[in-house]
């Protein structure tokens, strides 16, 4: 949104370089981002000639085929702080070692709904001449482990790490609708080191709105759905 000194706002819609997308090769919706970039450059016109307009919607009067309160709520963890070789385009995050085995991420989940599962997609690697494991944990309850294998450090010949990916679960009965995602590292030798390269959260949500702003996917399917939206603070509501 723009404001203008005369009052005249101007919304500008464009994609962004991350964020979250559904993916037609395995139906599911997943996190996307830009490998080069941290922002978006958009032309708003050119040649004198009017940029692209927002087209009016006419609400349909037809009789909905099913009404629809509720989402999924996603949340991302990928930060860019380590590019392990020094080359390439594969930048990691949060680093563990026999130092630093644990590290807990609190994410608060708006919206949670009870007595259902919450999926939890998460990546990570390891440099270590042994097999190790990554233990996984929500709110002190073991959720699963993921393995990954050895390399080998003596020469730069093959893979500088291993990589691997787990899916997990769990319920969303949480406390204060929040999660406190607990990874540990489970190495005591100094020369192993993990990395986190990112962990989804997928859970069941009401659709209500964050800071009065909401943004979900609809249904994959066709048909006619009416969504039933409710806790904005106020009656000035757009949606696009």
């Amino acid at each position: 949104m723009v404001n203008l000194i005369n009052q005249i706002t101007f919304c500008f819609i464009a994609p962004s370089v991350k964020g979250w997308e559904y993916k037609s090769s395995t139906s599911t919706i997943g996190h996307y981002f830009h490998y080069y970039s941290d922002v978006n450059y958009v032309w708003l016109t050119y040649g004198q000639a009017n940029g692209k307009r927002m087209q009016q919607k006419v609400s349909i009067s037809d009789s909905p085929d099913s009404i629809v309160s509720t989402t999924t709520g996603f949340i991302l963890n990928r930060e860019f702080k380590k590019n392990l070789a020094g080359t390439g385009r594969k930048w990691f995050g949060d680093e563990f070692n026999d130092r630093t085995k644990s590290r807990v991420y609190n994410n608060k989940l708006p919206g949670l709904i009870p007595n259902q599962q919450i999926i939890y997609r998460i990546s990570v690697l390891a440099r270590s001449d042994r097999t190790t494991t990554f233990l996984i944990d929500e709110n002190n309850n073991r959720i699963g482990s993921i393995s990954l294998n050895p390399v080998n450090l003596a020469d730069g010949i093959g893979f500088f790490a291993s990589m691997n990916f787990g899916v997990f679960s769990h319920s969303s009965n949480l406390t204060d609708q929040r999660s406190v995602l607990k990874l540990t590292y489970n190495v005591n030798d100094a020369i192993s080191t993990g990395y986190l390269e990112y962990f989804e959260i997928l859970y069941p949500r009401y659709l209500q709105p964050d800071n009065d702003r909401i943004w979900f996917f609809s249904p994959n399917k066709s048909g006619v759905f009416e969504y039933l939206i409710s806790n904005f603070s106020n009656s000035d509501i757009q949606s696009f």
